[in-house]
């Protein structure tokens, strides 16, 4: 693993996430089935109330050969929440949305932590600091109506 990736793996455990190794390619499981990339190598479930060590997590990723973590939302990432936009889906909703939050909560778009993913989507970061944490929720689909 490159030496600079981890460093930026490491500075966001130093954040407080919860961070899981994944495929960064498409490949063949131990068991024979095609995993596409972004998936884990294993459960992820038990990162929801205890985090990885760094050199747990660089040990993982050595092992998957892999340079690419996930984070765990939650309670355990400090109340770190994500909004998922797939703009694959529905070609330029991405620019209706952040056209939309930037009209109606101008302070509120300037705080966001945006960042595009490898599909040409993008995740809406944000930490909720003094509520309940819900858990997933799909707010909606392709061919939604509200869309």
């Amino acid at each position: 693993m490159e030496k600079a990736v981890f460093q930026e793996v490491v500075k966001l455990l130093n954040e407080g996430l919860s961070l899981i190794p994944v495929r960064d390619k498409q490949e063949v499981a131990y068991d024979g089935k095609l995993k596409q990339a972004k998936t884990p190598y294993y459960g992820w479930k038990k990162y929801q109330a205890e985090r990885i060590t760094a050199p747990g997590l660089e040990k993982a990723m050595a092992k998957a050969q892999t340079e690419a973590v996930a984070i765990i939302c939650g309670k355990i990432s400090g109340g770190l929440e994500a909004i998922d936009i797939d703009s694959k889906f529905k070609p330029g909703i991405d620019a209706v949305i952040f056209a939309t939050i930037q009209k109606l909560f101008p302070r509120l778009y300037e705080a966001l932590r945006i960042h595009k993913t490898p599909s040409n989507g993008y995740h809406i970061l944000y930490r909720v600091v003094d509520g309940e944490i819900p858990g997933n929720k799909k707010l909606a689909g392709y061919g939604s109506a509200c869309l």
